[in-house]
């Protein structure tokens, strides 16, 4: 029978133990979200989100703009729209779209915070 100092050292022992598998564990856990998350964004970095191919990085009027090599699509990053809406050279047109849509996209946000609101009465 094992004496009480011995036992307490034992239990001791065995938690330190346990402690550093955790801690092995959680690090390892880390690592691979890691890995996966920049193997997603090797496997998806300019990559176009319509088709999959491989995006073109182009520079127009001192913006840098992606374009698809296969479907032709514009991608911006952010911010640049609105870079590309305060250029003068820039026609009304494509002003008035852009303003349309920042309008259109604030009043789908009230259109569903209305909802929300409704919707919890």
């Amino acid at each position: 029978m094992k004496s009480v100092a011995k036992q307490a050292e034992d239990e001791y022992f065995a938690k330190q133990e346990i402690e550093r598998k955790k801690q092995r564990d959680l690090e390892r856990k880390k690592n691979l979200l890691k890995d996966f998350e920049d193997g997603l964004k090797r496997a998806h970095y300019m990559c176009c989100p319509k088709c999959g191919h491989k995006l073109v990085e182009m520079d127009y009027q001192n913006i840098k703009i992606d374009k698809c090599s296969k479907c032709e699509g514009i991608w911006l990053d952010q911010g640049e729209l609105e870079l590309l809406s305060k250029k003068k050279n820039v026609s009304d047109s494509i002003s008035a779209m852009i303003q349309l849509g920042l309008e259109y996209a604030t009043k789908a946000k009230c259109d569903i915070k209305e909802k929300l609101k409704k919707g919890k009465k």
